[in-house]
């Protein structure tokens, strides 16, 4: 049991860092391609799916242009989906994790942006 919580916060801490580094991939910049499925139940915006029906409707989201933001609940491990930053940041706020900023230039250190020749 204990193995397992060390896991789970493992896992947690990396999605973390994932989401407050901006090391998300958006469902935008990947619009050609499926996306990944997972095997696990998925609650998604408050709503318990199985896997299939998470991954169908991640493909009709995905198809969408809307970007999921990822998490793991730390106290019982389950995989939560979010379809707003504010739901997430809500949803963050309740178990005490930093709040998403989605990455722009305004909220970049310099070293952080890439500027881009036309």
């Amino acid at each position: 049991m204990k193995r397992l919580r060390i896991l789970v916060m493992m896992v947690v801490a990396a999605l973390v860092l994932s989401i407050v580094t901006g090391n998300t991939v958006l469902a935008s910049e990947e619009s050609n391609t499926e996306p990944q499925l997972v095997l696990v139940p998925v609650i998604l915006d408050g709503i318990y799916h199985d896997a299939g029906d998470f991954n169908r409707i991640n493909r009709e989201l995905s198809a969408k242009g809307v970007d999921l933001i990822f998490n793991i609940n730390p106290e019982d491990g389950s995989f939560y989906a979010f379809t707003t930053i504010q739901g997430y940041n809500e949803y963050a706020t309740k178990y005490g994790m930093p709040a998403y900023v989605k990455p722009d230039a305004n909220n970049l250190t310099k070293s952080e942006l890439v500027l881009v020749d036309n």
